[in-house]
Formats: C-alpha cells, structure tokens, sequence
C-alpha cells in the first residue's frame, strides 16, 4: 500500500524582496513629495482644496488636512505601513488610489477649461497649469503599484509517495 503526503513550504526570492522595498519607499517617497509640489496654477497640493477632485474649484484652503497634499502624504505613508504585511496589498491599494487621485484630478481639470474651445486649446491650458506635483503623485502611485506585487511569499507543494515499510 502507498500513502501520499503533501510536503508544502513558502519560499520568498531575496531580490523580490528587496525589489519590494525599494520600490515601495520610492512610490511613498513620490506620494509624499508630490503632494507638496504646486498642482494648478502655482498652488501647493497641501493649499489645495480636497474638493478639486471632484469639483471644478480649484481654490485654495488654509486647512491642511482638507488638502490634496494631505491626501497624497496619507497614501504615502500608508504604502510604506504596507511593508510591515507579507503580501503587500496595502502598499497596492496605496499606489492604486494615487492614480486614482490624479486621474480623478485630471477630469476636474479638463471639465474646469470647459470655456475654452478646442480639444488642443483645452490640452495646452491644462499643461500649462498643472503642476509637477499632480505628476510625481502619479508616478509614485504606480511605482508603489508596482512594488506591492514584489516579493510575495510563494508556497510550493510537492507530492511524496511513501512505502509502508518505510513507515
């Protein structure tokens, strides 16, 4: 008679791991930074209303934390609160609701130039407006993104047969 048994053991790549680590503390590090960049016209993420992204008013705030700079430093750090987990999934909730973010802001800005008339017109005035920081924002966001898929833990299994004599 043959017993089958399954051997099953995680295994995590050295170089996935660390890969994840840089990658993570660089998309924070872009979330962070972006978020104290200018967005639109010369304002600071963290003078920015929370309300540009989702509506068409892109005014200042004396608030902090009704800011998209604090939006964007509270995802940051919640990518690399994301290190602390095995699988990583904070860190690509993080990185994911950064795109988001800009994305959402993106929309705002093309709908806040709806006065002008071309396509082009509308694109150049938006480019000429928006700041680095909604862009850095984006980048981090995918980097962390990215480094939240890294050194996952990998379980294999592998199948044994044994002999009763060997029990």
């Amino acid at each position: 008679m043959v017993t089958h048994y399954a051997d099953t053991r995680t295994t995590r790549s050295g170089s996935g791991v660390v890969a994840r680590i840089l990658l993570t503390l660089l998309g924070a590090a872009g979330l962070i930074v972006g978020g104290l960049l200018d967005w639109w016209d010369g304002i600071a993420g963290t003078d920015l209303t929370v309300k540009s992204l989702y509506q068409t008013t892109f005014t200042p705030t004396d608030r902090f934390v009704s800011s998209v700079g604090a939006v964007a430093i509270l995802l940051g750090l919640l990518a690399v609160l994301g290190l602390v987990g095995s699988s990583g999934w904070l860190t690509r909730l993080a990185g994911a609701l950064g795109v988001v973010m800009f994305i959402l802001f993106a929309i705002q800005a093309y709908r806040g130039t709806s006065s002008i008339d071309t396509v082009q017109d509308r694109l150049s005035a938006i480019t000429d407006r928006l700041g680095a920081g909604a862009w850095v924002v984006l980048g981090g966001g995918l980097v962390a993104l990215v480094g939240g898929f890294l050194g996952r833990p990998r379980v294999l299994t592998g199948a044994t047969r044994v002999r009763d004599e060997d029990i």
